[in-house]
């Protein structure tokens, strides 16, 4: 009994070694708040018809993304869900197709603990032929999704960085249908 006892108890603290081990390798965020930035105009008011958006962003290569006038359309995920759904999309298209679209995909990761966006979420991101612009800061986030259906993809058609419509997909037709018009 007391030998059953002390590899139980040897295990259990490997365990937590490991666990501890773990989490200080990947608990550390690379997201580094004061390089990135996000400007909705105005300011009182939230992402809709008729404001405009200006941000600096990473993608999920924390390389840094500054949107451009050349812009036009830019879609958000801000569920598994949905993000799921715009990864479904887009590993049917070549590589390019967003750039040759003028179209930018922004992913809220705010949520997720550091661990499992580090562990996770960014591993299986950087495995993907598209990049895609990573939310780390919830603010940003509020700022973005409040008032929208944030069950579904948000569609936001831009000119000059000023918001012309404002729709939604629930499925890669509908989201397809708004990325070719």
């Amino acid at each position: 009994m007391k030998k059953t006892y002390k590899i139980l108890l040897t295990l259990l603290l490997i365990i937590i070694i490991t666990a501890v081990s773990f989490y200080i390798i990947k608990g550390k965020s690379v997201y580094e708040p004061a390089k990135y930035y996000l400007k909705v105009s105005p300011s009182d008011k939230n992402l809709d018809i008729g404001s405009t958006i200006d941000f600096k962003l990473p993608n999920q290569f924390n390389n840094v993304y500054q949107l451009t006038d050349d812009t036009k359309k830019m879609v958000f995920a801000f569920s598994q869900e949905t993000g799921h759904l715009i990864r479904d999309f887009l590993e049917t298209k070549l590589e390019g197709y967003l750039t040759d679209k003028k179209t930018i995909v922004i992913s809220d990761i705010s949520e997720a603990p550091t661990v499992i966006q580090n562990t996770f979420i960014i591993p299986s991101l950087n495995e993907s032929k598209y990049k895609m612009l990573l939310i780390f800061d919830e603010e940003m986030a509020k700022t973005l999704k409040e008032g929208k259906d944030i069950t579904k993809a948000i569609l936001i058609t831009l000119d000059d960085k000023k918001v012309l419509k404002v729709d939604y997909a629930s499925n890669t037709e509908e989201l397809e249908k708004f990325i070719e018009q």
